[in-house]
C-alpha cells in the first residue's frame, strides 16, 4: 500500500470466544480489505483504521472503522447483496459482505452498518459469547479449545 495508514487498536480484556476462527478470519480479512480501499481512495492527508474489541452484556463487539471515503445510503442499501461492488472491474466480486454477513448469522451474530460520504464507515459485527459444547462427561482438550478461540 503506497497510502500510510495508522492502525489504531482499542482492545477490552476478553475471554475466549468459541467459533469457527477460520470463518471469521475470512470476515475480518473482507472488512479490513474493504477499510483499506475506502481510506486509499481518500483524499484525507491522515488515513486511520480503528479496531475495535468490547465485551457488552454477554455480547462481543468487533468494530473496523476507518475514515475513508464513506457510503451514500442507497449504496449501504445494497452491500450485502451478492455481486454488488462499488470497486472497480477486477477490485472485487462483490462477494465479501454477501459471505460475510451470512458467516457471523451462523454465530448468531449480526453485522451493523453506520457510514457518512466523506467521513468513514464504521461496521460493527455483535457476536453471543456462547460457552462451547461439550458431550456429558467430556472435557475439552487445550488444544481443542485454542482451535475454536479468539
Amino acid at each position: 500500500i503506497k497510502d500510510r495508514i495508522t492502525i489504531i487498536r482499542e482492545y477490552d480484556d476478553l475471554e475466549p470466544l468459541y467459533c469457527s476462527i477460520g470463518k471469521l478470519n475470512q470476515v475480518f480479512l473482507n472488512l479490513i480489505s474493504n477499510a483499506i480501499y475506502a481510506v486509499v481512495n481518500d483524499s484525507k492527508p491522515v488515513k486511520t483504521i480503528t479496531l475495535r474489541l468490547a465485551k457488552i452484556n454477554t455480547d462481543l463487539h468487533i468494530s473496523i472503522i476507518d475514515n475513508g471515503i464513506g457510503m451514500t445510503e442507497e449504496t449501504k442499501k445494497k452491500i450485502f447483496d451478492p455481486f454488488f461492488t462499488t470497486k472497480e472491474v477486477g477490485q472485487g466480486t462483490g462477494l465479501g459482505m454477501a459471505i460475510s454477513i451470512g458467516i457471523i448469522q451462523d454465530h448468531q451474530g449480526q453485522i451493523n452498518v453506520s457510514s457518512k460520504v466523506g467521513e468513514g464507515t464504521n461496521v460493527t459485527l455483535v457476536i453471543p459469547m456462547v460457552e462451547p459444547f461439550v458431550e456429558a462427561g467430556a472435557e475439552l482438550s487445550s488444544s481443542e479449545t485454542l482451535n475454536n478461540t479468539f
